[in-house]
């Protein structure tokens, strides 16, 4: 069971951080054939972001209004191999 994972992975920390109000909230958003809205995760209030320790890459952040969804288009290439498959957009 498992795989390898990619040299370019390993001895890497991943933070997945969620500040900013106290407390932090966020809701599941559903996905909207009529609008083109593929469902995520909306912050009520605070902020999330994920980042890497690694250089070259970028953090994905969240914030207060804005949704966590599956990226819709091709990744930039400063994106994470993990979470950059994720994008922040406004959110319904």
């Amino acid at each position: 069971m498992g795989s390898a994972s990619p040299a370019t992975l390993m001895d890497e920390t991943l933070r997945l951080r969620i500040a900013g109000a106290s407390p932090a909230s966020m809701t599941a958003v559903a996905a909207d054939a009529n609008t083109g809205f593929p469902g995520g995760w909306k912050m009520l209030a605070g902020s999330m972001s994920f980042s890497t320790d690694q250089a070259g890459f970028d953090p994905l952040v969240v914030d207060t209004g804005r949704c966590l969804v599956p990226r819709q288009s091709a990744a930039p290439a400063t994106a994470h191999p993990i979470y950059g498959a994720w994008e922040a957009v406004d959110g319904p």
